[in-house]
Formats: C-alpha cells, sequence, structure tokens
C-alpha cells in the first residue's frame, strides 16, 4: 500500500480494502481506519468502511463516524443514517437527532427522512412533527411530504389535514400539494380551490402555479385569472408570466394584451418586463411603457433603453424619444451613456 504513488490510484485503493475487509472482519477493519492520519486516504477509506459496515452494523459505522474530523464526519452521517434508516428507521431517526447543530443534524435528518417516508410514512411524519426546533421540523415535514406524495397523494394529503399545529399543517399542505402540481396540476389546482379562502389557500395556490407553469404555462395563466381578486392571485400571475416569458415571449405577450385592465395586468405587464429587460430589450420595450406611472417606471424605460442600446442604438434611441419621459432626463440620461 505504502508503494503506491499518492493519488486517485491509491485512494481507491483505500476505499477498496477497507469495504473488503468490513465485510470479512469489521471490527479489525475499523481498528486499522482509526490509524490512518487526517487525509484524503482516511476519507476514501471510511467511505469503503461505512458501505460495508453500515448495512451489518449502523450503529457501529454511526459510532466510527462520530470519531472523525468535522468535514468527513458531516460528510459521511448522512449515508450512515440513510443505511440506517433501512433497518430501524426509528433509531436511525434517534440517532441522528442527537447529531449536533454543528455537524450537519439537519441534512442528517432529512436523510432518514425520505428513507423513513419510503416505509412507513405516517409513523415519520409522527416523528417529525413533534420536533421542537422549528427549522428542523420544516425541513422533515418537507422531505417526507415529498416522498408521501409520490406514492399516496391521497394519504400525504390526508395527513396534511389533520397536523394540528397551524405552522406545520401550512408547510405539510403546501409540500404535497406542491408535489402534486408535478404530477397532476389540475387534481392539485381542484384541491387548493377546496381549502378555506385565506393565507394557507393563498400560499397552495402559489406552490401549484410555481410548478404548473413550468409544464404548461398557457394553462397556469388561464386557471390563475379565474382566482378571485386578491394579492395572492397577482403574484401567481407575475409567477407565471416570468417563466412563459422565457419560454414563449410571444405567446405570453399575447395573452397578456388579452387581459382586462386591472391589478392582474399591471402585475403582469411588470413580471413581463422583467423576465425580457436583458433577454430581448425591443420586447420589453413594448410593454414598459404600459406600465403604471410611479414604482420605478422612469427607471424601468431608462433600463430597457440601456440595454436595447447596446444593441441597436438608432432604434433604441427612436423609441425613447417616443416615450413619454420628461425631455430633460431623457438629455440627462443619454449623455450618462455618452452617446
Amino acid at each position: 500500500m505504502e508503494q503506491q504513488p499518492l493519488g486517485p490510484q491509491r485512494n481507491a485503493l483505500y476505499q477498496s480494502i477497507a469495504s473488503a475487509w468490513g465485510n470479512i472482519d469489521p471490527k479489525a477493519a475499523l481498528e486499522w481506519a482509526r490509524r490512518l492520519p487526517a487525509t484524503e486516504g482516511l476519507r476514501e477509506a471510511s467511505r469503503g468502511l461505512i458501505y460495508s459496515l453500515g448495512n451489518k452494523d449502523p450503529e457501529a459505522a454511526a459510532k466510527y463516524v462520530s470519531d472523525l474530523p468535522r468535514t468527513m464526519r458531516i460528510e459521511l452521517s448522512g449515508t450512515v443514517a440513510s443505511q440506517w434508516a433501512r433497518r430501524d428507521p426509528a433509531a436511525a431517526a434517534e440517532w441522528a437527532n442527537s447529531v449536533p447543530k454543528d455537524g450537519g443534524r439537519n441534512s442528517v435528518l432529512g436523510s432518514v427522512a425520505y428513507a423513513w417516508a419510503e416505509q412507513d410514512p405516517a409513523a415519520a411524519a409522527r416523528f417529525a412533527t413533534a420536533l421542537e426546533d422549528p427549522n428542523t421540523r420544516t425541513m422533515m415535514v418537507d422531505r417526507i411530504g415529498s416522498r408521501w406524495r409520490r406514492d399516496d397523494p391521497a394519504g400525504a394529503i390526508k395527513w396534511g389535514n389533520s397536523v394540528q399545529n397551524e405552522q406545520v399543517h401550512e408547510r405539510a399542505v403546501t409540500s404535497v400539494v406542491g408535489g402534486m402540481a408535478e404530477v397532476s396540476p389540475q387534481t392539485a389546482g381542484e384541491y387548493v380551490a377546496g381549502l378555506e379562502p385565506g393565507d394557507l389557500q393563498d400560499k397552495a395556490a402559489t406552490a401549484v402555479i410555481s410548478k404548473w407553469s413550468y409544464a404548461d404555462p398557457a394553462g397556469a395563466a388561464l386557471r390563475v385569472a379565474e382566482f378571485p381578486e386578491s394579492k395572492a392571485r397577482d403574484s401567481a400571475m407575475g409567477t407565471v408570466v416570468v417563466g412563459w416569458a422565457r419560454k414563449d415571449v410571444e405567446s405570453a405577450s399575447k395573452f397578456i394584451g388579452e387581459l382586462p385592465t386591472g391589478s392582474l395586468r399591471d402585475q403582469a405587464v411588470h413580471s413581463f418586463v422583467t423576465a425580457t429587460e436583458y433577454m430581448d430589450p425591443a420586447v420589453a420595450a413594448r410593454w414598459v411603457t404600459e406600465m403604471k406611472a410611479g414604482s420605478g417606471y422612469e427607471r424601468r424605460i431608462e433600463g430597457v433603453a440601456r440595454r436595447w442600446i447596446s444593441q441597436d442604438p438608432a432604434k433604441a434611441r427612436a423609441w425613447l424619444e417616443s416615450t413619454n419621459l420628461p425631455a430633460e432626463r431623457k438629455a440627462k440620461f443619454l449623455d450618462s451613456l455618452g452617446r
């Protein structure tokens, strides 16, 4: 081993030896690995050892990992957690929750959550919702909801509705419906429409629309336009328009042109300009003058003009002259560009 030159081949050899030795004589392999210096060789040996030992004795693997240098400990604890969770998820979760915060506890718990949710999502959810730390709890709820909704959407929805803690309930519902939208945005939309009007429905709708807009921006936009008037509706439309404009700018532009005057159209125009200002300032120029005065209106005109002038000075200047930007401000702006 010592005759092998330093580098990837030697590191791979460390991993192969540790993995094979761990299968034959785990105790001796552990003793050997513990004597290695804290180098890349130790990292690779530990990876191989964890792979073999974690499947046979995850508790011993966890104890070994806890003695490694911090960066290696954080990196390998998730592997141990995933392996342990396949054998005894409750025990793996208790161990993961004992990992120090600065030692990657959330990442380790996340590995447990996903593996546990494959076997018994209801039990995983009970553990997650009982956690005291809100950030850890939120992370686990997201992981569990994301896995549960793939295999059993109806069960995941039932769980989300049953959670008593208001914050956890909200997170569970939005996590589940967001995942449903990846498979069937229409079904997810119908579920959200059945929620009581309020903050939860708004957030769930946003989660659905953000997923739906990737697959079918036109369908998502039409659905949002049917929502009751609210800030959440306008915000959702903005999300759809940004993604749609980047995929099919002409279709998005045509849709906005057909929207009635009001806050929904205002938000759509604002988001369209944001999406196209850098990508295609000539297209953005068609719409920026439709924005309502105030809220940075004049700065947005100058922003579009700046991008367009760098591409087509003559057309951009002609357009700028046609806008209602005050003459003095136009002159000052062009002077600032040295044109």
